[in-house]
């Protein structure tokens, strides 16, 4: 009885960890989006600046929504069950 509780609360921490791992990793991902709009920024004249500013806003704003919609499924293997 007691090993089976032990193995539960440590499935519950892996399992945990690896929620924590996908959310760490995908924040870094989604980060880096920032620096991707500087580094463009930088390498286009002033006056496209907004433009490249509008469109690296849109590739993240897209991929967070395509994310939520698609990606989470395959991520945590078909939903909460």
């Amino acid at each position: 009885m007691a090993i089976e509780e032990s193995l539960r609360a440590l499935e519950m921490r892996v399992d945990a960890s690896r929620e924590h791992w996908l959310l760490f990793a995908g924040t870094l991902v989604f980060s880096m989006q920032g620096g991707f709009t500087m580094l463009e920024a930088g390498a286009v004249s002033a006056k496209n600046t907004q433009s490249i500013m509008l469109k690296n806003l849109f590739d993240a704003s897209l991929a967070a929504l395509l994310w939520w919609a698609v990606g989470q499924g395959f991520a945590y293997e078909g939903g909460s069950s």
